[in-house]
């Protein structure tokens, strides 16, 4: 009976032991699997690493060099041409080396991804494998490690997603100010009318000039007019030859009923706020309406600039001015250029056929 009691009360210890051991491959599965998602999570997150590092220095990129000089015995239009083009490929070059840096921000974030939440399932794996006793205790350990490095990728890839926003509001802001840096006063287009100023180009600017241009009476006296003025009781008329050697004249023949003239009043009004009346008359004639609809219409559309009338034969080039025309006159009272019809006129920049105007009078 004493024997048989003690190999009873052996047995019964030896039970947990059992349970022990019935437990360790299940740790040891934990372990193992954790260290290999550690293993490869850090792999991954390697590489995605080196995807950043691509990002901030993308492949085949090179400094910018400074547009080439001019080279001696160059045509003003070769050095147009060539300001032009290097503005040009210098600004489609930087968009393709953004899109670029994109693809690899979105690389790095999505390998980046995958490898911290591998390292979170390692993590959890070999964490779950620790609370068993066992041999499997140190594979957990090291496995819960490389996970936990690997885990680092979820932190990288928010990194990625944040600077690829702060691309995309860098590149919001350059569409804003592309407009201004190609057509502005002081982009591509206004350099290159600068350029053929600065050398001697037409003083009225290229596109003005040839729309200006046409008829025998150009660079000669502009003919006299009197104006009977609708919206100057006090001056109710003027003449064209007592603006000489005082100031440069916008000549319009307009009729205020004309959907065209209509625009190119808008204009004038946006012109004459802009403009100090002692460097620049705009003066408008109207050949088709008589003096009191002219009136009405003058205070209906709230023109301020000098509008009138004149019952005079008109001389030429006035008596070929359809409306809407404009004519230029400088501060010497020479014709520098007229633009016949509405499609001329819609196409002229009148604040730079003013601004050349005034230089041209000074000469």
């Amino acid at each position: 009976m004493d024997d048989e009691k003690a190999i009873n009360e052996l047995l019964a210890k030896d039970e947990p032991t059992k349970a022990v051991a019935a437990e360790n491959p299940k740790a040891s599965g934990r372990a193992f699997t954790s260290l290999l998602l550690g293993v490869f999570g850090c792999l991954l997150l390697i590489g995605s690493i080196l995807l950043f590092y691509l990002y901030k220095k993308p492949v085949g990129s090179q400094p910018s060099e400074p547009p080439p000089a001019v080279q001696k015995g160059q045509g003003p239009g070769d050095a147009v041409k060539g300001a032009i083009s290097d503005a040009i490929t210098q600004a489609t070059k930087k968009p393709l080396e953004r899109g670029q840096q994109k693809l690899w921000l979105n690389l790095s974030a999505g390998i980046g991804s995958i490898a911290g939440i591998m390292g979170l399932v390692g993590m959890i794996l070999g964490i779950l494998a620790l609370r068993l006793d066992g041999p499997p205790r140190g594979t957990a350990a090291i496995g819960t490690c490389f996970s936990l490095i690997a885990f680092l990728g979820l932190f990288l890839a928010g990194y990625n997603k944040f600077m690829e926003w702060k691309m995309m509001q860098e590149d919001v802001n350059q569409i804003a100010d592309l407009s201004e840096k190609t057509f502005g006063k002081d982009g591509i287009y206004g350099k290159a009318f600068k350029m053929v100023d600065a050398i001697g180009g037409k003083l009225l600017g290229p596109m003005n000039a040839e729309l200006m241009a046409g008829g025998n009476h150009v660079g000669s006296m502009a003919p006299e007019l009197k104006v009977n003025l609708v919206n100057r009781p006090r001056s109710p008329e003027i003449l064209l030859s007592a603006q000489r050697g005082v100031r440069p004249v916008l000549l319009i023949f307009l009729s205020t009923s004309a959907p065209d003239c209509r625009e190119l009043i808008t204009q004038l009004k946006t012109l004459d706020t802009n403009t100090n009346p002692q460097e620049l008359l705009i003066l408008a004639v109207s050949k088709t309406e008589t003096p009191e609809t002219l009136f009405t219409s003058v205070q209906n559309l709230g023109i301020r600039f000098r509008t009138g009338t004149t019952d005079s034969e008109l001389p030429s080039p006035y008596s070929e001015a359809v409306p809407p025309s404009v004519l230029a006159i400088d501060a010497k009272g020479i014709l520098r250029g007229h633009a016949v019809g509405a499609e001329k006129v819609g196409k002229l920049n009148l604040t730079r056929l003013v601004e050349n105007l005034k230089k041209h009078g000074q000469r």
